[in-house]
């Protein structure tokens, strides 16, 4: 299938700045829609180029190839074998930067948001609070989406408020940190509309599941038996205490849990500081045969300090029965 104009953008939104589109490539767009990208400032054109990317399999070591003009024809010459040379057109020259913060802005118009997407950090916007009260975030960039201090800046920018972050999409060991801070993530495709009466595409997120989810980690206090993400597992009464714990506190609201506290909880009397890290040590050796794929037992225990332990779960993917 031939690409569109508007899938050729959402490819360049997830480019890493600076994100550019050669002619070539460009050229099949050519028309009123192209034009109406470089008048709002989503394309901006550059100086044509005066050099051309290598042949995929030369070994010439250079980084691009010179422009020779051969019989009134521009040519990118392969030093070492002529038929690797490429005749180009003029419009094979003109080079575009893809701006991503200007298509940020004409999702937001074209998707009817009162107000402009605010730019809360590089590569990062709000699109503001949506009817459903949902706050609504977006990034084009995978590199953002993995780092660590965007969750806290979400949380702080959203102030309690239910939280939707649209973002290229993160396997599962990359989705934790948001998972426990109760932030949904959803993909750019699942929530960029193409329409096909404008090359901008609309947001849509109808058709999300936003609802509260359900719990994933369950302790059945009778059986001392977990259900993670539907798979059993039987605990030494040990082992089980101590999730137990943690996952009351996490419930609570105290998902940091001191290692005094620990001790205070699981041993009627004192013991060495070794105890509790060996405790924790056992627990996540248990649990790691039904782990989610690529979630290590550290990043499902995790130790922020030296003696401070929580689950990375949300409150409300944790239920403990009796």
């Amino acid at each position: 299938m031939t690409e569109t104009l508007t899938h050729l953008l959402l490819r360049l939104s997830e480019a890493e700045p600076p994100a550019l589109l050669w002619g070539r490539a460009a050229r099949r767009h050519f028309g009123a829609g192209f034009e109406r990208l470089l008048d709002g400032s989503i394309l901006l054109e550059q100086r044509p180029a005066t050099e051309w990317p290598v042949c995929g399999s030369c070994e010439c070591d250079l980084d691009m190839r010179p422009l020779t003009a051969i019989a009134d024809k521009l040519v990118a010459a392969c030093p070492l074998d002529r038929r690797n040379d490429e005749v180009l057109e003029k419009d094979d020259l003109r080079l575009f930067r893809f701006e991503h913060s200007a298509f940020a802005d004409a999702i937001a118009r074209r998707s009817s948001l009162s107000n402009p997407p605010s730019k809360i950090t590089a590569g990062l916007w709000s699109l503001g609070m949506l009817q459903n009260s949902i706050e609504v975030f977006l990034t084009f960039s995978s590199v953002v989406a993995r780092q660590s201090q965007i969750v806290d800046t979400i949380l702080r920018v959203a102030r309690g408020r239910r939280r939707l972050l649209i973002a290229p999409t993160l396997p599962a060991s990359e989705r934790v940190g948001y998972n426990r801070a109760d932030i949904h993530l959803a993909g750019l495709s699942e929530c960029l509309r193409p329409d096909p009466s404008h090359v901008i595409p609309i947001l849509d997120i109808d058709g999300l599941d936003l609802a509260r989810p359900e719990p994933r980690l369950i302790l059945q206090a009778g059986k001392q038996t977990i259900l993670l993400d539907g798979a059993e597992l039987k605990l030494p009464p040990r082992s089980f205490q101590l999730l137990q714990y943690l996952a009351s506190q996490a419930i609570a609201g105290r998902a940091l849990c001191e290692r005094r506290d620990i001790e205070k909880h699981l041993w009627s009397t004192t013991v060495s500081d070794k105890t509790v890290a060996d405790a924790v040590r056992d627990l996540r050796n248990k649990i790691k045969p039904i782990l989610p794929k690529g979630v290590t037992p550290e990043r499902f225990i995790e130790n922020r300090q030296p003696a401070v332990y929580l689950i990375a779960l949300p409150a409300d993917e944790i239920r403990i029965d009796d």
